[in-house]
């Protein structure tokens, strides 16, 4: 018995050893987190950048109009935060009668329960999404689209499941960005007449750059679209912000930002405290910033919660 303890806790030993090993050499191999530049932004910046926002400040129906022509519309949200979802469905409601696929960052693996939604607005269908796998509370949006089914041709999850997300990590890989990339142009050609919505984290629906990590896997959704071939002209991509703006002392009140004229040469790091690669200027990454003024957190959909 004594030789079979032994045996076991050698084994066990290997094994730790060799998990240790690997744990190493992956620490050794990951790419480096460099701190993003701070802006830093005092007072008198404030004000000397005042007037280069004002005049590129809209509402939400001036932004609507703005973006009404775009076959691609690329909305980044910062997760958990109620203001972003509603503000969203109140853009496409701006929108009109447009009819549009609706591409969201949840697991691929929550479709058939969406579909079940859409089709029926039974809300314990919602039990197969947030009772069952880790996903963004975006029951909201999927309440937008049940009401809206005149207009939502399909409602697409368009995110990887986390088993892959955690093997794609562990071997320092990232595929969310070309899935989603790809999930997008398939419903462009699906659906030729309808307008193609992405809803996703700000840093997926960049048109530029790298984020977090200075490696080629790290390249936004919106960027993969413009390098598959899809005219600029064609995507617009909004980033919705709160309180975290650096810059959010320019704007006397919530509003849009279009960032296609002098505005979009300021610095990235105005914008965003977080490290971005490869671009130097925020016209780089968006075509607008929405800044909503405070955030609240979004609880996720629990079972047995009430319809809203």
């Amino acid at each position: 018995m004594k030789r079979r303890l032994l045996l076991v806790a050698r084994v066990l030993a290997w094994i730790v050893g060799v998990l240790a090993l690997l744990l190493a050499l992956r620490a050794f191999l990951a790419p480096d987190w460099h701190e993003p530049p701070v802006a830093g932004l005092q007072a008198t910046d404030v004000d000397a950048l005042r007037p280069l926002v004002e005049p590129g400040l809209l509402d939400r129906p001036a932004l609507a109009a703005q973006v009404s022509s775009k076959r691609f519309l690329l909305v980044g949200e910062t997760h958990f935060r109620r203001e972003t979802v509603d503000f969203f469905t109140g853009l496409m409601d701006e929108l009109g009668d447009d009819r549009l696929v609706l591409l969201l960052e949840l697991p691929g693996s929550t479709q058939p329960a969406i579909d079940r939604y859409l089709a029926s607005g039974d809300e314990h269908e919602f039990d197969a999404i947030w009772g069952e796998v880790e996903a963004l509370p975006l029951h909201g949006i999927l309440r937008w689209a049940h009401a809206n089914r005149d207009r939502v041709v399909e409602v697409v999850a368009m995110d990887e499941d986390s088993t892959r997300i955690f093997i794609n990590r562990a071997l320092l890989d990232d595929t969310r960005n070309e899935t989603m990339a790809r999930a997008m142009l398939e419903a462009s050609k699906a659906h030729p007449d309808a307008r193609i919505v992405a809803y996703a984290g700000a840093m997926h629906m960049m048109l530029g750059g790298r984020y977090r990590f200075d490696v080629d896997n790290r390249r936004p959704a919106g960027l993969r679209l413009l390098e598959a071939g899809i005219p600029r002209e064609a995507v617009a991509s909004l980033s919705l912000v709160g309180d975290d703006l650096p810059v959010k002392d320019a704007f006397a009140s919530p509003a849009a930002l279009d960032l296609r004229g002098t505005v979009g040469l300021l610095p990235f790091e105005d914008f965003y405290d977080y490290p971005v690669y490869g671009v130097s200027r925020i016209g780089e990454l968006h075509t607008h910033i929405v800044y909503l003024g405070p955030l609240t957190r979004q609880e996720t959909w629990t079972p047995g919660a009430p319809a809203e």
